[in-house]
């Protein structure tokens, strides 16, 4: 028996028929044909698409699947013309293995959209009501790959309820992942059926039950049935618990509440007498696409019907957003074929992600309710989003923020100077730091001054060790003299004997009396001092420390390897290793290191040799790349436990040596 793909098949699982012709071959044939297999061959899925002209060209129609018991060869073909037309058109693919010939059809459906709207029309709202477990599995996938943004209003009720209703780990990953999730309600009643006290529990509950989840900022509702949005009474309650509503089935929700005819010029819940605004801000109106799909024949007349509402707002400017169509979908469903439309309620993926592509393909802007906020000085709806940059709504404009101190307005945004150096930005501004000692400000960086010898730099200055002391013994009555590189700041000293001479010596370069005893003692502070003893120059050498040894007149630290590196700072101190290599970072080198254990996933793009055990646990994984090599010594040990990894990318190599 043959089973071979002309190339990859898409959507097998979505696919039922499929499935089930599959099973048929693979299980019941080859017990009532004697394990012999006749030709078949499965189409790909159906093509639902759109043209803004009157046809469309359709590089890749997809792999059919071809099973052939007797000959592996078949000839495969379709009858598919360069250009598709708009409506449905059926493919027919064939194969032909020389004795049999078999058929199976594909439609290609291909909706015609109008030319692009002005790209302040461009705007759309999407919404999930209720919270079924398809819209996670079904439709978020769809929305991670087009980059769209949507609303979910969840029945809190029935998180975690049964297998038709998500749970709350998935409504927490959407909130993570940037998804809007908002209120609808604990049980999903008729409103004008409840007591108000009833009523108050949804409202509120639904708000206490997504905050014990850990969903934040719900401030949005949605009624269910569209029921009771025009009784004030209903409105009143909902005002008490929510800053906004989507409410019932109408054309484009107006932010500012001016819908045609309504004589409405702010979404005010009263007007001045008093009288109830039905159009107000608890009285969203939205497109059903499940009644779309009730109405239509066939998920190709819906998207066209979808693509109309999403152009449908004409009156927006660059500054200001006033219509936008509000989309709203419930469950989805997996069934990928052009002959079984979507039903009531329940929207197919193949017209869900053509929709949706529509919508990234035409470069639309996607909000969510969250948003949306309310003007509460002019009463209507703004959109933070809609605006550019830092921009802010202010009146309903999007107004560009103020800069201040050295900060340029670039792209509605405030952007800050470049500091230099050591420079910190305070208020816009670029602050100097403040240099100590004998340092001076370069570009912005206090630069240290520039020491001589074994003398280091402490705060700003040059210091040199604190004791030196002479090698020399001398006579009491001895005359001596100095000579000062670089000669000595104003307020540095020079202490001879404990006696401060930083007065009396500073300038002098005459000889000058010795008056004590028969050797001296010398503390030179922040400067190198050559002395001269009865006209020969007699250098005094800084005491060296601990394990250092003099060499030039500088202390030097150990290095027992003799590798540059001295023995403190040395992660492998008595075998030679310049480079420092450390594979697992615990601070021994490779060269010192019998146990190297990575319990941390990192990439490797140098090569290193052990002399010790590899061990690579806690999950971590271990990636080789760049041509790089770890080399071991025979009889040492890779270990790698389950569930971490060891990945050798081309090139690269493990070797034992």
């Amino acid at each position: 028996m043959a089973f071979y793909r002309i190339s990859k098949l898409k959507n097998l699982d979505d696919n039922l028929i499929s499935i089930f012709r599959i099973l048929v071959m693979f299980v019941l044939l080859p017990f009532a044909f004697d394990n012999a297999f006749a030709l078949d061959i499965i189409a790909p899925d159906d093509i639902l698409t759109y043209s803004t002209s009157g046809s469309l060209s359709i590089e890749d129609l997809g792999t059919p699947i071809v099973l052939d018991g007797e000959n592996p060869l078949a000839t495969i073909s379709n009858n598919a013309t360069s250009l598709f037309p708009l409506g449905r058109t059926t493919i027919l693919w064939t194969a032909d293995n020389g004795e049999d010939i078999v058929n199976a059809t594909q439609v290609v459906g291909v909706a015609s959209a109008p030319a692009a709207n002005d790209p302040s029309n461009k705007i759309v709202l999407i919404s999930f009501d209720d919270g079924y477990r398809s819209q996670f599995e079904l439709a978020k996938p769809i929305f991670d790959e087009y980059g769209i943004n949507v609303t979910f209003f969840i029945t809190c009720g029935q998180i975690d309820n049964g297998l038709d209703f998500m749970t709350a780990e998935m409504l927490l990953t959407l909130q993570s992942e940037g998804y809007d999730i908002q209120a609808h309600t604990m049980t999903h009643p008729h409103f004008p059926d409840l007591s108000s006290l009833d009523r108050i529990f949804e409202l509120e509950g639904a708000i206490q039950c997504l905050e014990d989840i850990g969903i934040s900022d719900v401030r949005i509702f949605s009624l269910p049935f569209d029921d009771g949005w025009d009784d004030p009474v209903i409105v009143g309650e909902i005002s008490n618990y929510y800053e906004s509503s989507r409410s019932h089935i109408g054309d484009l929700f107006y932010l500012h509440c001016d819908y045609p005819g309504s004589g409405q010029t702010d979404c005010s819940t009263f007007d001045g007498n008093g009288t109830f605004n039905v159009n107000n801000r608890y009285s969203i109106p939205y497109y059903n696409h499940n009644n779309a799909e009730i109405d239509n024949s066939d998920d190709l007349e819906t998207l066209e019907d979808f693509i109309q509402e999403a152009n449908a707002a004409t009156l927006n400017t660059p500054s200001v957003v006033n219509q936008i169509p509000v989309i709203n979908y419930h469950r989805v469903h997996s069934y990928n074929s052009l002959n079984f439309t979507s039903s009531g309620f329940s929207t197919s993926t193949i017209l869900l992600a053509a929709e949706m592509k529509y919508l990234a393909e035409n470069n639309f802007t996607l909000i969510t309710h969250s948003d949306t906020d309310y003007d509460l000085i002019n009463n209507f709806f703004v959109i933070g989003s809609h605006c550019v940059g830092d921009q802010t709504i202010i009146n309903g404009v999007c107004t560009d923020p103020t800069c201040i101190g050295d900060q340029v307005l670039t792209d509605h945004v405030c952007v800050d100077p470049i500091c230099i150096g050591g420079q910190t930005l305070v208020n816009g501004v670029c602050i100097n730091p403040i240099c100590i000692g004998g340092q001076t400000l370069e570009n912005g960086i206090c630069v240290d001054p520039t020491c001589i010898g074994d003398i280091e730099v402490a705060d700003g200055l040059c210091t040199s060790p604190p004791i030196i002391t002479g090698l020399i013994s001398v006579p009491e009555g001895t005359q001596i003299s100095w000579t000062q590189d670089p000669p000595i700041p104003d307020n540095f000293d020079i202490i001879i004997d404990g006696v401060d001479t930083d007065t009396q010596y500073r300038t002098t370069t005459s000889p000058q009396t010795v008056d004590s005893g028969e050797c001296f003692v010398v503390q030179a502070r922040y400067v190198e001092i050559t002395f001269a003893l009865n006209s020969e120059e007699a250098c005094l050498n800084p005491i060296c420390i601990g394990d250092q040894t003099l060499i030039d007149g500088v202390c030097i630290d150990p290095d027992n390897d003799d590798d540059g590196i001295p023995n403190d700072t040395d992660n492998c101190s008595d075998v030679s290793n310049e480079d420092q290599k450390d594979l697992d970072m615990d601070g021994i080198g490779d060269t010192c290191d019998s146990l190297n254990e990575i319990t941390q996933s990192k990439t490797v793009s140098t090569s290193h040799s052990l002399i010790g055990d590899l061990v690579v646990s806690n999950g971590a994984l271990l990636t080789l790349t760049n041509n790089s090599n770890i080399n071991c010594p025979v009889g040492s040990k890779l270990v790698v436990t389950s569930p971490s990894g060891f990945l050798i990318t081309a090139g690269s190599s493990f070797t034992l040596s």
